[in-house]
């Protein structure tokens, strides 16, 4: 009766931690696409900002693929040879997988954390003088456009003598 208690509970305790698992990547894979997509603003004018959240990044997606070769060895009948091992075993895994939880959880406030600062940083990149000149600006003026027909009136060179 015991043992089945601690299945149930085992199971619940998995199950729970594949959901959380799974919030946390997605976090993770959010920041990681809002930081790809300000990347050249943050290391511009946020350069250690910039490569913390790269780290944190990193080190999240190294705990996300952690938990998740913990997740299918804790799922793998064969491998834990759970019949003859059941309760030990389940209790070790559940301290392992409680372990990586509490890591990932507090890794996951950081994410957050981070991925609002880049959203609140990409809103006041667009407030007038705060990105500066486009590299495009500098040449507005200097160049001749191609049309077809040739136009002789685009391209009307002085010589200076």
């Amino acid at each position: 009766m015991s043992s089945s208690r601690s299945e149930d509970s085992y199971s619940d305790t998995l199950a729970q931690f594949e959901e959380e698992w799974a919030n946390y990547n997605q976090n993770c894979l959010e920041l990681k696409v809002l930081f790809n997509k300000e990347r050249s603003y943050l290391r511009r004018n946020h350069n250690n900002f910039a490569k913390y959240v790269k780290k944190t990044v990193a080190k999240t997606f190294l705990m996300v693929n952690e938990a998740e070769t913990l997740i299918d060895k804790a799922k793998s009948p064969h491998s834990l040879k759970r019949l003859y091992h059941k309760i030990n075993q389940s209790g070790k895994q559940q301290k392992e997988l409680g372990i990586l939880m509490k890591k990932l959880k507090e890794n996951d406030e950081k994410v957050k954390e981070q991925t609002d600062k880049i959203r609140h940083e990409s809103k006041n990149k667009t407030a007038p003088g705060d990105e500066g000149p486009s590299p495009f600006e500098v040449f507005l003026g200097k160049t001749i456009p191609f049309t077809e027909p040739y136009d002789e009136d685009l391209c009307n060179f002085e010589t200076i003598d």
